[in-house]
């Protein structure tokens, strides 16, 4: 048996982590002092979105960390999506190469549980896994400013999930202040189209205009925060 596995036994710990990324140096920087503290018992690693979920499919992982895009565009995000919707859904913390807000929004409705901007001491990362135990309050960094945001409600994974993909995706611009001719560009969709989701939207989440959407759960707190200047482009 490896003498960290050995500490990891010794302090009693059977959280289990895998780690997703392209590169296992990431994997590596984690493994060392979450089993050598004694704060999980393995750290497996996989290099893709498609193998971490294999892994995952049996319920034996306790924490994945991913990365917003692993090796395409918000992969990353939308395997948290898939495992939320699992038997035995792991918790989710997303150490990420970029806060840009609407990646940043995309997490926060996706039900990731931390999300930790890599520009961050490598110590915050190994904070926020042992807070996603439960000790402590999920951790939001989302920059170097050290502005951490506030612990996301639990209800609002529930509203999410009757909202679509497109839906997901329309919202989480829509809480970044951008109006429809700016969705539709950046979706590369017709106005009205966009203006027919945000209706729909709207109606699921049971508010009747942008003005009521941004004083609600999903338009304070932490997307606010993102918004304040406490991120990097």
């Amino acid at each position: 048996m490896h003498e960290s596995d050995r500490t990891a036994e010794e302090h009693g710990s059977e959280l289990r982590v895998l780690v997703v990324d392209r590169f296992p140096i990431v994997w590596h920087a984690l493994k060392t002092p979450l089993i050598g503290n004694g704060l999980a018992k393995s750290v497996d690693y996989a290099s893709d979105t498609g193998a971490a979920y294999r892994k995952c499919v049996d319920g034996k992982i306790d924490i994945v960390v991913t990365d917003v895009t692993v090796a395409e565009d918000r992969d990353g995000i939308r395997l948290c999506g898939l495992l939320k919707n699992s038997a035995r859904p792991p918790r989710v913390l997303v150490l990420s190469s970029t806060a840009r807000p609407d990646f940043v929004a995309s997490c926060v409705i996706s039900g990731v549980d931390s999300f930790v901007y890599r520009t961050a001491d490598p110590e915050l990362a190994i904070s926020a896994i042992a807070a996603l135990t439960g000790e402590g309050q999920p951790i939001w960094f989302v920059g170097d400013s050290g502005k951490r945001l506030p612990k996301r409600d639990s209800s609002l994974d529930v509203v999410a999930a009757n909202l679509t993909g497109r839906e997901q995706e329309i919202l989480s611009l829509v809480l970044l202040r951008l109006s429809n001719d700016e969705i539709a560009a950046r979706l590369h969709l017709a106005r009205q189209t966009v203006k027919n989701y945000v209706s729909c939207v709207l109606q699921k989440l049971e508010v009747r205009n942008r003005a009521e959407l941004f004083t609600s759960p999903f338009g304070t707190g932490y997307i606010e925060s993102v918004e304040s200047g406490s991120y990097a482009r």
